[in-house]
């Protein structure tokens, strides 16, 4: 099932503050969101998925995990309702984003 506009600008909506938030439609009707530029989240359907990293584990370990598509590893499952979650969840992925930016050119 494709992901409908109405839901892609309802996940952006929660994320505004955060930075610039947009989204992108992806194969197959999925979408995908950007904050300053950067891929946070995937939206397949109604789901919210995020791919899992290392600098996410400890805040998202134990949460429900399911694969994009047939094939994929999993990415973790986020709830609309957690806005608190979801928030933090995609600022974690701007400041790990920065810090390793920051790594780079330090190197």
């Amino acid at each position: 099932m494709a992901c409908t506009i109405r839901f892609a600008n309802h996940v952006c909506d929660k994320l505004q503050g955060l930075g610039e938030v947009q989204h992108r439609k992806m194969l197959f009707g999925d979408r995908k969101v950007y904050c300053n530029g950067i891929p946070v989240l995937d939206l397949c359907g109604s789901k919210i998925l995020v791919r899992p990293d290392p600098y996410l584990k400890e805040k998202l370990e134990g949460r429900p995990m399911e694969p994009p598509y047939s094939g994929a590893e999993p990415f973790w499952m986020l709830d609309i309702k957690d806005s608190e979650l979801l928030r933090a969840t995609v600022s974690m992925m701007l400041e790990a984003r920065s810090q390793q930016g920051e790594r780079q050119l330090v190197s």
